[in-house]
């Protein structure tokens, strides 16, 4: 039986079975499928089966149909996973099983090239026919998902309302959320094209980053970071595999926004028929209350965050196992190898950060305004020092001040790197 599903608006979650006969859309109580928005007429718009095909006609409204962002002008044939618009609802159409089959589950885009798959469902390169452009298409396949109808509908609803909060989210450092929906087999995002191999890990494996690499990355995280949180959205499973870092320019991108707060409290079915609670699983960066079971917060995110800027630093995680129980222990337990003894240059201020953000009582973390606040305060520091102590400096107050006036600058220049010192000590205790 072929369906129309509320993926934008009032009824968000809403689906609608459609007869074999005239199927009614708009205001009014008496049609077939009841929308709560002011801006649909009370009968809006219809569809109807003819000659073994639905098609779409608009009844008259005052503010038009439209498919796929284009007006409807007489009938329109639908096919799966056609967008319908209706004043501010936008409802998305299911063929029967049957016509499902004849396609790949997601008519509206032509799969270019498998990327990855993994617990949180297939990534792909794919061509989105309508606006002919590449996207990174992520699809979690309905068969993993549990089958019963009630449970179904409210995960469902609760994709639709995660999703659509992340579509709002514009933001550099954050992959963009281009396209959303549901299909007769998936639920599904299309992401911009990025290539999901380069990750933190990859980099990290392929280069050695400087002191203002690491910073201005962990910057980059952290600006990201704090634009999903003043919208409300925590991450939830960040790990040195979905943040990408682009080799041309050094942009931190982060990626699964949304998904992860989603899956982790969907409900799998696996292939004996099992169920269990929580697609995700385990991250290299898992927050001791995350591993313990306890509540989840934006400050889960601080402790994930910390272990980036750890891994930024040593090249390696805090904790190195293979054994989801011993890494989820260790979290909630240990403390990691000191920064100190895998590279004694890093700043004091930034380990000190780094032992903040991955303190193991959430309350005890800086939020992450007072990161970004203290990270800006390392990086001014690094520069000081960097232009200051570098053979380049050296050279450029050799020829401004001479040689004797110069012996002079480099007895000041510690004091200098002191009193900034102390200047960023006292900052950072006013900010706790």
């Amino acid at each position: 039986m072929a369906n129309l599903t509320v993926i934008v608006g009032e009824n968000i979650g809403t689906v609608y079975k459609l007869k074999r006969q005239e199927n009614v859309i708009g205001r009014a109580s008496d049609v077939s499928c009841v929308l709560r928005d002011l801006r649909a007429s009370r009968r809006h718009s219809c569809v109807t089966f003819e000659r073994g095909a639905y098609y779409l006609l608009d009844m008259g409204s005052h503010n038009g149909t439209y498919l796929n962002g284009q007006k409807v002008a007489g009938k329109s044939k639908l096919k799966n996973d056609d967008k319908i618009g209706i004043g501010a609802t936008v409802l998305t159409f299911s063929g029967s099983r049957s016509d499902a089959k004849k396609q790949d589950g997601l008519a509206s885009y032509d799969i270019l090239k498998e990327v990855k798959q993994n617990d949180t469902g297939d990534f792909s390169i794919a061509r989105q026919k309508i606006v002919e452009r590449d996207v990174l298409l992520w699809r979690i396949s309905r068969e993993v998902l549990n089958e019963d109808p009630q449970l179904s509908k409210t995960l469902q609803r609760d994709f639709l309302l995660q999703i659509r909060t992340v579509a709002q989210i514009l933001h550099r450092n954050i992959l963009i959320l281009l396209d959303f929906g549901v299909s007769t087999h998936y639920l599904y995002c299309a992401f911009e094209c990025a290539d999901l191999k380069y990750n933190l890990r990859k980099y990290l494996e392929d280069n050695t980053p400087t002191m203002d690499e690491i910073i201005n990355i962990g910057l980059q995280i952290s600006t990201g970071l704090q634009f999903a949180h003043r919208q409300n959205v925590p991450h939830l499973h960040l790990t040195d595999k979905n943040i990408l870092i682009e080799p041309e320019n050094k942009r931190a991108v982060i990626t699964e926004l949304g998904i992860s707060k989603f899956l982790s409290s969907a409900t799998m079915t696996n292939s004996h028929g099992s169920t269990t609670t929580g697609i995700l699983g385990v991250s290299a960066y898992i927050a001791p209350e995350q591993a313990s079971g306890g509540q989840v917060s934006k400050k889960s995110d601080i402790y994930s965050l910390g272990c980036a800027l750890y891994q930024l630093v040593t090249g390696t995680p805090p904790f190195q196992t293979k054994n989801m129980y011993e890494l989820c222990t260790k979290h909630c337990n240990e403390e990691p190898p000191p920064i100190e003894s895998k590279r004694p240059e890093t700043p004091k201020a930034l380990i000190e950060l780094i032992k903040k953000c991955m303190n193991k009582k959430s309350e005890n973390r800086p939020d992450i305004e007072k990161v970004i606040t203290e990270l800006s305060l390392v990086k001014q520091l690094v520069v000081y020092e960097k232009s200051v102590y570098s053979e380049e400096g050296k050279q450029y107050l050799r020829a401004k001040f001479g040689e004797k006036r110069l012996v002079r600058w480099w007895f000041l220049g510690p004091m200098i790197s002191i009193a900034l010192t102390v200047i960023f000590f006292f900052v950072a205790r006013k900010l706790h």
